[in-house]
């Protein structure tokens, strides 16, 4: 009765988050449910043909049912990030996660307000805002000079944001669609029209928290302590060459050990925590 894109959105929306167990998470869980689905709907056709045929399973329809939880196959999970791509597109807001969350702390030190919190905007107001692009058209004026439009946006609501003249010359090759950026510019606010924000500034979330990061603690998964393990480890974090100091967490005989990498500095990005997390590390940034 459903077919694979409204599973699809299904997935994506939730809607399935009552049945997942107790030693999963969200990302985890949406993620192999997903890599599912063919085999979810060979399933269900086939039950649906044995029905047709005055068939049933052997133990009364408990076999296939019993073999339906067992049927999940091993996924890479899904990010925050892609996780509120996915509410997104399927509902048309996020819902039990937004992008910008894996920036709170981050922001928190930063003491920015956000969007609901200008509800006042003025003509020549000068602000400073974290957010994300979305909507974005990039077009041509009369005069043949390029400008990007679209909207800026956090958890509390959205600002029209443009980029014009030089601002888009210098920083046009940055925006992007759901590109996460603390944005700086002025208002222009004409009667009864909604404030637009002309940027005239613009850095990268990750940029922000590379620039803002005094220590990398990564807090090593139990059960994986062998030479291979950390030579690939060391690899990765030597690849991101930066200023920040490292320290690893681990446990050793019920106790918990905190190690620090001397002459190991790393660049902070999420690139790099993303691909510390899918070694099974947990990371956390120090500001």
């Amino acid at each position: 009765m459903v077919n694979r894109r409204g599973l699809e959105s299904l997935i994506a929306a939730g809607a399935f988050d009552s049945m997942m167990p107790e030693d999963s998470d969200t990302g985890s869980w949406r993620a192999r449910l997903h890599g599912a689905i063919e085999s979810a709907l060979a399933q269900g056709q086939r039950m649906s043909e044995d029905k047709l045929r005055g068939q049933s399973a052997l133990f009364g329809g408990n076999e296939e049912e019993d073999s339906a939880s067992q049927m999940l196959p091993d996924a890479e999970a899904w990010s925050q990030t892609e996780l509120a791509k996915r509410e997104k597109a399927a509902v048309g807001f996020y819902l039990s996660t937004h992008p910008l969350d894996g920036y709170k702390k981050l922001l928190a030190g930063m003491k920015l307000k956000n969007v609901a919190e200008h509800d006042d905007l003025k003509s020549g107001d000068m602000i400073r805002l974290a957010g994300m692009i979305t909507g974005l058209q990039v077009r041509t004026s009369k005069r043949g000079n390029r400008f990007a439009q679209f909207r800026f946006e956090d958890r509390s609501g959205g600002l029209k944001g443009v980029l014009l003249g030089e601002n888009f010359n210098k920083l046009g090759s940055m925006v992007a669609d759901d590109a996460m950026f603390i944005a700086e510019g002025n208002i222009e606010a004409a009667e009864g029209q909604e404030p637009t924000l002309k940027i005239s500034s613009l850095q990268s979330l990750d940029e922000a928290e590379a620039s803002r990061a005094r220590e990398l603690n990564i807090t090593m998964p139990e059960g994986v302590a062998n030479e291979a393990y950390f030579e690939e480890l060391y690899r990765l974090l030597e690849r991101e060459q930066g200023r920040c100091p490292v320290s690893l967490t681990m446990s050793a005989d019920e106790t918990r050990v905190k190690l620090y990498a001397d002459g190991l500095r790393v660049s902070a990005s999420r690139s790099l925590q993303r691909e510390l997390e899918a070694q099974g590390c947990a990371v956390e940034w120090v500001h």
